[in-house]
């Protein structure tokens, strides 16, 4: 899916395992995903990625501005992304001044939105930028990142091992019950207006700690909240890999 405008949009059920390739040489700024390129509508109007998967590689070259994510390139206003995945590569090029933001679910985010019950496993890297396990660069108002982990090598840019870069008001920045391989990277937000309660819920942890059982519950024993539902998240059991992985509902 190419670009969204509009109306209130539920995508869900989809998977890509397709390599996907762009080349833009006119200055023009560019946006692509695993499952959706970019969705713009004005915030009035919702729009929910639920339980999609990418696991083809994603390489993006632009003159211009690059966002590019393993779900979505670029969500704007109401983007809430629940229990998706990626496995596959990302990779950016760009010569524009303002480089790029590559992320393993999402590339650019912006105003109020929510990231819940999601992990990348794909590597990221990009020439000039930023680069986050989750979200490459997002910000503006209320965001939510919970239940969520990344494993992801990141190269090049500003790196995070969950957000590159967010631009946001001290208090407006919740994260709960979210991991990171902090051998890889020592920082969860690479660059931006955060601070320590931003990043309470997040822990950087070894491979083996990721793999472990107790991390494991923690994930399907998420707490209630009012500014989510997580009946709606997966369930989650050991992956072949060890790390852990989605029991999908798939219908």
């Amino acid at each position: 899916m190419d670009i969204v405008y509009g109306g209130n949009v539920l995508v869900e059920n989809c998977k890509n395992e397709a390599n996907i390739t762009t080349e833009s040489t006119n200055g023009d700024n560019v946006a692509i995903g695993g499952i959706i390129g970019a969705k713009w509508s004005s915030n009035t109007f919702y729009f929910t990625i639920n339980n999609c998967e990418n696991k083809g590689k994603i390489a993006g070259e632009a003159s211009g501005t690059l966002w590019s994510g393993g779900i979505i390139g670029c969500g704007y206003n109401n983007t809430d992304i629940i229990n998706c995945n990626n496995i596959g590569i990302l990779e950016g090029t760009t010569t524009d001044k303002n480089g790029g933001s590559l992320g393993g679910i999402v590339g650019y985010y912006l105003y109020p939105s929510k990231i819940l019950n999601c992990y990348n496993q794909g590597n990221i890297s990009i020439t000039k930028g930023n680069v986050g396990g989750i979200i490459g660069n997002g910000g503006w108002h209320q965001a939510y990142l919970v239940n969520c982990y990344n494993t992801g090598k990141l190269t090049g840019g500003t790196q995070g091992g969950l957000v590159g870069d967010f631009n946001i008001s001290n208090d407006l920045l919740v994260t709960k019950n979210c991991y990171f391989i902090n051998t890889e990277v020592s920082k969860a937000i690479g660059r931006g207006n955060v601070n320590e309660a931003n990043e309470e819920g997040i822990t950087g942890c070894t491979e083996e700690e990721l793999k472990s059982s107790d991390v494991l519950s923690k994930f399907n024993e998420i707490e209630e909240s009012e500014d989510y539902d997580v009946s709606q998240f997966n369930k989650w059991e050991k992956g072949e890999d060890g790390y852990p992985a989605f029991i999908r509902n798939e219908k």
